[in-house]
């Protein structure tokens, strides 16, 4: 196996804060939490003076955090092992079972046969095999790394109790809450049935859930060996909003070490949102689990040099694609923190180019179906994000900025219409940004209407977080969490 630059991952051996700036950062958090409910109560002003106070008092006391570079291996893949034709051809069988699992969902993308199915997961298996041969026969030559470290037994303790909870909050009336069932669930359990009892109908993509069939799948699945029931389509949430605890584990494992990881897996098992959604059946649920599984793996790979790590990580994310197109966005954000990691970081792009690489084909295969339908039928694929888009409908704002009217006009048409709807885009990002700590989604199959997506506490260690990151924003860990 590969060697690391460092033998230990630099969260496992945090620097012990001295006892000064623990107490201004104690009292800074004070300040945070009063700020915070001041904003709750709608005192904007006294909030924001007192968020200003514990920003004083936190930065400065701990500011020397992200201090080390993000931990990258020597070298990636291993030694010896087998021969390198025999592990370089599931790599090309890959990529040949592809395109030929491609040449059957072009044959028919309303209607593909079962065989295009059996290709596509073909070469998802034989690229992942292809990582795995590579890095066979691998020799560790570093120290005690964050796998290798004994669990105490607080910690499983812990651990236990977090999943236990997890369940509990998902599982508590589970037949009773939420009452009925929402139109989209309904239309998720029609189509997983349609896929069960028509042997000819394998769909790619289904217009009316306007999503990829990935999720229909998992939903015809529990039909199948559970019941016929919202419960089993529920059920499929459930089992996500549980991985989703155990991927945050893994995820802040990797950013800060094994308490802290656990810390963000109890987050996440409480957490309204990811609760709300672990209990509807709608893909929702999806993308908080694969976004941080692709963090957790990607790190993972960074940090081990392992090929399959990297590959897991692109098997991830492009699976977050195949279930909610929303999660686009997030694969920007990944190829941002890999390019601005490589700018910021010597030696990173030398060091891991290879394995990045295997990540691209991996999400790439993982994708190419869905790409192929979205390129043959944009007007279908696209049809959801039309629809959903802020511009959708929407005539230019009126009463605009002088200045900003007077450089539209200079534009001149078709830009002029889309400059002077600059508003719309900066009021819903101001809504975004309020969501967390002041005015939620007023949805109430969504959440508590109005109601801030995080709780007090949640929400001033959010603002102190983001300060933190902020005076490190040019460290892999914190611009990661920015971005």
């Amino acid at each position: 196996m590969s060697t690391f630059v460092r033998s230990q991952h630099p969260a496992t051996k945090p620097n012990p804060p001295r006892f000064r700036s623990f107490f201004w950062g104690v009292i800074g958090l004070v300040f945070a939490l009063l700020a915070q409910k001041q904003l709750y109560d709608g005192n904007v002003g006294y909030a924001a003076l007192l968020y200003g106070l514990a920003l004083v008092l936190i930065v400065p006391a701990l500011h020397r955090h992200f201090v080390a570079p993000l931990p990258v291996a020597a070298n990636a893949g291993g030694q010896g092992g087998w021969s390198l034709l025999w592990r370089i051809a599931p790599g090309l069988g890959a990529i040949a079972v592809a395109y030929l699992g491609l040449r059957q969902f072009e044959a028919d993308l309303e209607r593909p046969t079962l065989w295009a199915w059996w290709f596509y997961l073909g070469s998802v298996l034989l690229i992942v095999l292809f990582a795995w041969l590579l890095d066979h026969g691998g020799r560790h030559t570093a120290g005690k790394t964050v796998d290798q470290e004994q669990w105490h037994g607080w910690q499983i303790a812990v651990a236990v109790l977090i999943f236990l909870v997890a369940l509990f909050m998902r599982q508590w009336r589970f037949d009773e809450l939420p009452f009925g069932v929402w139109y989209d669930e309904a239309e998720n359990g029609l189509q997983a049935l349609r896929i069960l009892n028509d042997d000819s109908f394998y769909p790619l993509f289904v217009g009316s859930i306007h999503a990829p069939a990935h999720y229909l799948y998992l939903i015809a699945t529990l039909f199948y060996y559970v019941d016929v029931s919202v419960q089993s389509i529920r059920l499929v949430s459930v089992l996500m909003g549980l991985a989703t605890v155990w991927a945050a584990y893994l995820a802040g494992r990797e950013l800060f070490g094994r308490s802290l990881g656990l810390a963000a897996a109890y987050i996440v098992a409480v957490a309204r949102w990811n609760v709300n959604f672990s209990r509807i059946g709608m893909y929702n649920a999806s993308t908080p689990l694969f976004e941080l599984l692709t963090i957790a793996f990607l790190l993972r790979g960074i940090r081990r040099g392992r090929y399959l790590d990297y590959a897991v990580a692109g098997l991830c994310l492009g699976l977050g694609l195949c279930f909610y197109a929303a999660f686009q966005i997030f694969i920007v954000a990944t190829l941002a923190f890999l390019a601005l990691t490589a700018i910021l970081q010597r030696g990173f792009l030398r060091r891991t180019w290879s394995g990045i690489l295997i990540m691209i084909t991996t999400t790439v295969l993982v994708i190419a179906p869905v790409l192929l339908f979205a390129y043959s039928y944009p007007e279908v694929y696209f049809e959801r994000t039309k629809d959903t888009s802020i511009f959708a409908d929407k005539t230019p704002v009126e009463n605009i900025p002088t200045w900003l009217e007077e450089t539209c006009t200079r534009l001149g048409a078709p830009w002029n219409d889309r400059c002077t709807r600059v508003p719309l885009l900066l009021e819903n990002a101001r809504k975004h940004l309020l969501m967390f700590n002041f005015r939620g989604d007023p949805n109430g199959r969504h959440n508590l209407p109005g109601e801030p997506m995080l709780d007090n506490v949640l929400a001033a260690l959010l603002v102190l977080g983001v300060a933190l990151a902020l005076v490190r924003f040019w460290r892999p860990q914190p611009l990661l969490l920015l971005l």
